[in-house]
């Protein structure tokens, strides 16, 4: 595990020599981890609830040695305490610093479209091979350590307690087997690692002759893109993630199970390629050779499950990814093709049109806690404001991982959700 690399921080500060400030150590009436932080202060994680006023701190060493509490100026156990700023106690002639906090803090590594192996003329800046993804996958093992990331308003060495892939996993027909062994160098560290559907993991979101590919062969790339991706859902929940649930319905052989879960404090929504995305029969699928008036389904249980689940949980900091852009041509949102095709689809579609797909994601993220949306598909990075309910949040499009391991570095904690996003690449 890569819990020993974690470091948290909130506001820089210059005092005394680091050398000085780690010889004091606390015991105290509450669970507690400490950290040494990149400014030299010691960061003192409680449990959630801790009152920091009520003489949670029971004891104190210097040098190893028990030392009063009363011989401490101030004495820690009457001091009042503000959460996550730097508090200095004086013990023989010497300043101690620490940080005591009740908030987690955790960095999340969101990258989109590594697209392992995957070539052609529409992609000339792709160097994602299996060598050159074992390079950026280590480095994002090994961020802390490297010394090169560092956020601007935070003194926190980010490490990957988090690491989310916005879907496009490899190339066509790659079936996952690449780039699971690259995900694979994550999950053996112990980092909650997590992954979706893009466009290209799903072959029922291309289409051929205003059909949706869904024969027996794109069956069982999709059923294979799909247990590669609740694979990495278990794993992750091993690892740390909690209150996983896949959002289902009734019709359809084949879910795209859009999920959400908590990690730290922080709700995450993963709309795999977009929540709306169809579910269909599969064995009709591959008679018919098409996904036809047969075989898809509108989304609309999903969205229906999805509004009433926001609504239980609106008080939680939000996170939103999913492979399309919210801003992305208008085709994506409707599964069309180059020409305009759509595929055909069984029963009344409660959002059928753009404006209305569109319009109703943005409700549901804006009812949430300080939301922020993370996706890819694009290959340029951006950061798009939209507002909906009067609510402005950002939507970060992923650079394109795939031309030398760029991505986004996240800031969270479980108060506020995201504090800080920073583009950074791990090519070395």
């Amino acid at each position: 595990m890569k819990q020993t690399k974690r470091f948290f921080g909130l506001i820089a500060a210059a005092l005394l020599a680091t050398s000085t400030w780690a010889q004091m150590t606390f015991t105290y009436s509450a669970q507690a981890t400490e950290s040494e932080l990149a400014d030299g202060s010691k960061l003192v994680q409680l449990a959630s609830g801790t009152d920091l006023n009520e003489g949670f701190i029971t004891g104190a060493t210097v040098g190893g040695q028990a030392v009063d509490l009363s011989d401490i100026n101030p004495n820690p156990a009457t001091t009042f305490i503000t959460d996550g700023e730097i508090e200095t106690f004086v013990y023989g002639g010497k300043a101690y610093s620490f940080r005591f906090t009740t908030t987690q803090w955790f960095t999340a590594v969101i990258f989109a479209d590594p697209e392992i192996n995957m070539s052609g003329d529409d992609r000339p800046t792709n160097v994602s091979t299996t060598t050159t993804m074992t390079t950026w996958m280590n480095s994002i093992i090994n961020m802390a350590e490297s010394g090169k990331y560092a956020f601007d308003n935070y003194p926190i060495i980010p490490s990957p307690d988090l690491v989310i892939c916005a879907g496009d996993m490899d190339e066509d027909d790659g079936d996952c087997k690449d780039i699971s062994s690259m995900f694979n160098l994550l999950t053996a560290q112990g980092i909650p690692f997590i992954t979706m559907f893009g466009n290209h993991d799903i072959k029922i979101a291309e289409h051929n002759s205003g059909t949706m590919l869904a024969s027996a062969s794109s069956t069982s790339h999709n059923l294979t893109s799909l247990n590669c991706i609740d694979g990495y859902k278990t794993t992750a929940q091993s690892n740390g993630i909690e209150n996983l649930q896949n959002f289902t319905q009734t019709n359809g052989e084949f879910q795209m199970k859009p999920f959400t879960f908590t990690f730290k404090g922080v709700r995450f929504y993963i709309g795999q390629n977009y929540w709306f995305q169809t579910p269909y029969d599969y064995t009709l699928a591959s008679v018919l050779g098409n996904c036809s008036l047969d075989a898809c389904y509108p989304a609309n249980d999903i969205i229906s499950s999805l509004t009433t689940f926001v609504g239980e949980h609106k008080s939680e900091p939000s996170v939103w990814v999913q492979h399309y852009p919210i801003n992305c041509a208008d085709r994506w949102w409707l599964d069309q093709d180059g020409s305009g095709n759509s595929q055909a689809i069984t029963g009344t579609d409660n959002h059928p049109t753009v404006t209305d797909r569109k319009n109703k994601y943005m409700d549901l993220i804006t009812q949430t806690k300080n939301p922020y949306h993370f996706s890819g598909h694009n290959h340029v990075q951006a950061i798009n404001n939209h507002t909906y309910n009067d609510v402005t949040f950002k939507d970060h499009v992923a650079p394109y991982f795939a031309a030398g391991g760029h991505a986004w570095m996240v800031l969270c904690n479980s108060k506020d959700g995201v504090v800080e996003v920073k583009s950074v690449t791990f090519n070395e």
